[in-house]
């Protein structure tokens, strides 16, 4: 069995997980609600890291007609990975009449690079075409889907995800060109169950993906990429004999998008470049990539239940939280009261009694 490198370290009773700052890369994440009377609630943010949470509720006192909606999002974002996370979720009742609720929430990853490829004096200023990796891994859910049997809402209802590459290289020769445009969308069908669509242009969606790239050699080129993830989620009823309805969507891709790295270099005669170099103005390893064995903490909540950590998993493994009071060296070991390793990307541990104690996550 191999092992892989511990996650960062963090402190329990400050209940914060220091991060490594991310260099051109933006995450923006949304959320609002909907009800009947046309009511909207909001909660925009742009912040570099950000959970956002917006819930709402709406009654008509005289009819007793009642709606609840909720929106949940999360995103990350870094060079080379982008991780999206959001929620909607929302239900209805009415006595009488027609009565529905919408939650809907929206999450935005990006980052933004430059590249110089060479490959010696002779390539210089010549065309060339670059065929990279991507990995998106996550996936989208609907939920209570006798809400939308029949009626207007089943064409909106669903949870979508989208995701736009491309890399400009010199006008003149090689323009702006959209590489890699598309993403899917979960949706209710007419007389009940769901399909998958593509959405947004090409059906992209979870999986391993080749992209080819068009730029300069020895000139420099701009890559961007972008992905959004989002839940709509609705519940409607039509009549007292419906009772509470209940609908939630999610667009879970906090396993992200992920550049895997550069699979080869050709010229524009289609001739394999077996020798090149690529220099990134973030530094990132463009070539290599990200691994699948790379993974990172990315929840930690307390509560009188315990403590909740959370953590990106790109790889079929298993994991062990570990702990100490003091940091040094020989004083780690498996947090007690669960049978370790687990599997899955999240574990609940009992509450800790120490006034300060700090863990860790080793991957197997």
């Amino acid at each position: 069995m191999s092992s892989f490198p511990f996650s960062s370290l963090f402190l329990a009773t400050c209940c914060c997980l220091l991060v490594p700052a991310s260099v051109s890369a933006t995450t923006s994440v949304s959320v609002y609600a909907l009800n009947s009377d046309g009511g909207t609630t909001s909660s925009p943010t742009n912040q570099p890291v950000e959970d956002t949470e917006s819930q709402s509720s709406f009654s008509d006192g005289a009819n007793g007609q009642r709606s609840d909606y909720s929106g949940t999002s999360w995103a990350r974002s870094e060079t080379g990975w982008l991780r999206l996370n959001s929620v909607g979720a929302a239900s209805a009742q009415s006595p009488i009449g027609s009565w529905s609720g919408q939650g809907k929430a929206e999450s935005v990853a990006s980052w933004d690079d430059t590249l110089t490829v060479n490959a010696g004096p002779s390539l210089h200023g010549q065309p060339g075409e670059m065929t990279a990796t991507l990995v998106i891994d996550g996936s989208l859910g609907l939920g209570g889907g006798d809400s939308y049997a029949g009626g207007p809402l089943q064409n909106y209802a669903g949870s979508y995800f989208v995701i736009e590459a491309r890399m400009n290289g010199v006008a003149g020769k090689y323009g702006a060109n959209l590489n890699f445009m598309g993403g899917s969308q979960l949706r209710y069908v007419t007389g009940g169950g769901t399909e998958v669509a593509a959405y947004n242009g090409n059906l992209i969606g979870p999986g391993t993906w080749q992209i080819k790239f068009s730029f300069i050699f020895g000139q420099q080129a701009s890559l961007s990429i972008n992905a959004k993830a989002i839940s709509d989620a609705r519940a409607v009823v039509y009549s007292a004999a419906d009772g509470l309805k209940q609908g939630e969507s999610t667009a879970d891709f906090r396993g992200g998008i992920r550049w895997a790295g550069i699979s080869e270099i050709r010229q524009a005669n289609g001739s394999v470049v077996p020798t090149y170099t690529v220099t990134a103005g973030s530094n990132f390893d463009y070539e290599g990539g990200i691994s699948a064995s790379s993974f990172e903490i990315i929840g930690f909540s307390v509560s009188p239940a315990g403590i909740l950590i959370s953590w990106t998993d790109s790889a079929i493994r298993s994991y062990t939280v570990e702990k100490s009071t003091s940091m040094t060296a020989g004083s780690w070991g498996p947090v007690p009261g669960i049978v370790w390793p687990v599997t899955g990307s999240s574990i609940l541990l009992p509450a800790q009694t120490e006034p300060r104690a700090f863990f860790r996550l080793r991957a197997e």
